[in-house]
């Protein structure tokens, strides 16, 4: 599923999500004017798995992006009501955490940041030709945690000298297990 709002610029903001299980539950919704694609995968045995994904207010403005974090967390329990031992959420995406004081909104409600957990203070670099790590991926669980996190889509996907890149963005690749 993909989605486009506008958002002042060229193109909008966009935001999409991938599954390759099928998704019980759809919800695109707005978060202080930034598109925001939930959804719900449930497994056999009572896991249910909601995902997020983000596109938050850039620049500074680390208290909309606080408000967004909190509606986004908020968003994830409603479709994700299960008991806590048999849940897990994730919020994935362009978080446009670049202030050290974004790190502590990252972080509320029980949420991880992945890379943190993992790496620990190695950068994780995911704005191309930038020194800002930009994207995130944050998981709460009582069982689930992240055990492999990495940058990707590092490389050119074509010869097109006006933009070889997928993005402007490098992507995140992150495996949680229980």
């Amino acid at each position: 599923v993909s989605t486009q709002s506008t958002g002042g610029q060229e193109g909008g903001f966009k935001v999409s999500l991938f599954s390759k299980f099928p998704f019980s539950k759809l919800i695109l919704c707005s978060a202080l004017g930034r598109p925001v694609i939930l959804g719900l995968v449930h497994f056999e045995g009572g896991t249910s798995v909601a995902l997020a994904s983000v596109h938050l207010t850039s620049g500074n403005n680390q208290n909309k992006r606080a408000q967004q974090i909190a509606f986004v967390h908020t968003k994830l329990e409603t479709i994700n009501p299960s008991p806590s031992n048999t849940r897990l959420n994730v919020m994935m995406g362009d978080f446009n955490a670049c202030n050290p004081e974004d790190n502590d909104a990252v972080t509320t409600d029980g949420y991880l940041d992945a890379w943190i957990k993992l790496k620990g203070k190695k950068p994780g670099l995911t704005f191309r030709n930038s020194n800002r790590r930009l994207d995130r991926v944050t998981v709460l669980s009582e069982i689930w945690t992240p055990k492999i996190i990495k940058v990707v889509a590092k490389e050119k996907i074509s010869d097109c000298e006006s933009y070889p890149f997928i993005s402007d963005h490098l992507g995140l690749y992150c495996v949680v297990e229980k």
